[in-house]
């Protein structure tokens, strides 16, 4: 039997998602390996490149699942309205959420 050109793509994409899914995992694992050695030069770029290799991985992924990047960073700004409105965070929190929510706004981020 042949496999058309559907069966192909949705294998294709099973096979993209797997791969993803494996990436964050291992993106997570170096990063919690990262925090843990004593901050100099070399391990805070090796964090930089672990976070950045999350974030790439978890847009790509939504990708992936159907989901556009603007309404990943849309959802990251709701989130981020709603902690800032919670209260529960910490004075320093909610600074940090409202720095994150106006660079992204501001379209500096993917």
């Amino acid at each position: 039997m042949k496999k058309t050109a559907g069966a192909v793509n949705v294998a294709n994409n099973i096979k993209n998602i797997e791969e993803l899914k494996t990436e964050s995992l291992r993106s997570l694992a170096e990063l919690f390996a990262g925090m843990s050695a004593p901050p100099d030069g070399d391990s805070l770029q090796s964090l930089a490149a672990s976070f950045a290799n999350m974030i790439t991985v978890s847009y790509l992924l939504a990708r992936r699942l159907g989901l556009g990047y603007g309404e990943v960073n849309e959802e990251i700004l709701r989130i981020l309205e709603r902690g800032m409105a919670g209260g529960d965070s910490a004075e320093l929190n909610v600074r940090d959420m409202d720095e994150l929510k106006k660079y992204i706004a501001a379209g500096d981020m993917p």
